[in-house]
C-alpha cells in the first residue's frame, strides 16, 4: 500500500490518531506511537473537577513532551472548564471533550455518554474551549444505548455543534469492545460535511478502503499490540522494538502499572480497537 492508496481520506489536518486509553496513554506511550506514524496523540481522560481540586494523579496525566498532544477532558460545567483552561501551565494542540465514556458512575453524574443528548451544553463547552484559544474536538459513541442510537442522537449533536472534528467510536454505550463496531453509520456522518474521524476495530489497510470518505482514523488497542499499525496504514515500513518503549518509560518515569500493561498486551495476539 502506498500514500496514493490513502487518498480517499481527507487531507485536512492529521489523519492517523492515537486514542486516549486509561492506564496506558502516558507521555512515553504517546511518544512511542508518534515515532511510528501516529500524527497526533491524546492524553488519558482527565476529569476537570479532579484537576481543579489539584489531584496529583490526574495532573500527572497532563505531562507532555514535543509529541503532538490533545488534552482529553471529562467536563460538564462550562465555568469549571474555563477555570481549568485559563490556569493550564502547558499548551496543548487542542482540547477534546469525552462524550464516550460509558462508566456507570460517570453516566450517573451526567457526563460521558450521557452528554450526547445535551446538545446545547456541549456547544457551550466547545465555545469555552475556543475562547481560550484552543481547537475543540469531540470523541463520542453512537448514543448512551441502542435506543439513542436508533434515534440518531449522535447525528443531531454533530449537526448542531461547531467542533473542529468528531471522533466517532462506532458503538453505543451499552456495547462492549467484543461486539463489532458499526461502520455503516459513517456515510451519513460524512454527509454532514463535518470532519469525521472513525474509531473502532480499525487495524488493516483494507479497513481504510471500507471507510472511504472519513477524514481520518483513530487507533486504540491495536496500537498497544504494535505501534507500527500507524506506519502500515500509511503505507510505510516499520519495526518497533519494545525496548524502545521501555527506554522511553524510564526517561519519563512511567508508573510500573502502565509499563506492565503495555508489555503484557504487546506480547499477545492482535488486538483491534
Amino acid at each position: 500500500m502506498t500514500d496514493k492508496d490513502n487518498e480517499h481520506l481527507a487531507l485536512k489536518g492529521p489523519r492517523f490518531m492515537l486514542a486516549p486509553m486509561e492506564g496506558i496513554s502516558d507521555v512515553a506511550f504517546r511518544h512511542w506511537c508518534h515515532l511510528h506514524g501516529a500524527e497526533v496523540t491524546f492524553t488519558e481522560m482527565a476529569r476537570v473537577d479532579a484537576l481543579l481540586r489539584g489531584n496529583r494523579a490526574t495532573w500527572q496525566r497532563l505531562m507532555r513532551d514535543s509529541t503532538p498532544t490533545i488534552l482529553q477532558v471529562l467536563a460538564s460545567r462550562p465555568k469549571d472548564l474555563d477555570a481549568l483552561l485559563r490556569g493550564l501551565p502547558d499548551r496543548f494542540d487542542g482540547i477534546n471533550l469525552n462524550l464516550g465514556c460509558p462508566g456507570p458512575e460517570i453516566v450517573r453524574s451526567g457526563q460521558g455518554c450521557a452528554m450526547i443528548k445535551r446538545i446545547s451544553r456541549v456547544q457551550e463547552l466547545v465555545q469555552v474551549i475556543k475562547r481560550n484559544g484552543y481547537e475543540a474536538s469531540i470523541k463520542m459513541r453512537l448514543g448512551l444505548n441502542a435506543y439513542e442510537k436508533e434515534r440518531k442522537a449522535y447525528l443531531h449533536l454533530i449537526d448542531a455543534v461547531d467542533a473542529e472534528f468528531f471522533v466517532i467510536h462506532a458503538r453505543h454505550g451499552r456495547q462492549s469492545s467484543a461486539q463489532p463496531a458499526d461502520w455503516s453509520v459513517f456515510p451519513e456522518l460524512v454527509a454532514t460535511g463535518k470532519r469525521i474521524i472513525a474509531n473502532g476495530d480499525i487495524s488493516e489497510p483494507l479497513h481504510l478502503q471500507q471507510l472511504a470518505g472519513v477524514a481520518g482514523v483513530m487507533i486504540g488497542r491495536a496500537a498497544v499490540h504494535d505501534p507500527c499499525v500507524f506506519a502500515r496504514l500509511r503505507g510505510k515500513e516499520c519495526d518497533a522494538d519494545l525496548d524502545e518503549y521501555l527506554a522511553l518509560a524510564k526517561t519519563y518515569k512511567t508508573p510500573r502499572a502502565y509499563v506492565d500493561r503495555v508489555t503484557r498486551h504487546a506480547s499477545t495476539g492482535v488486538m483491534q480497537g
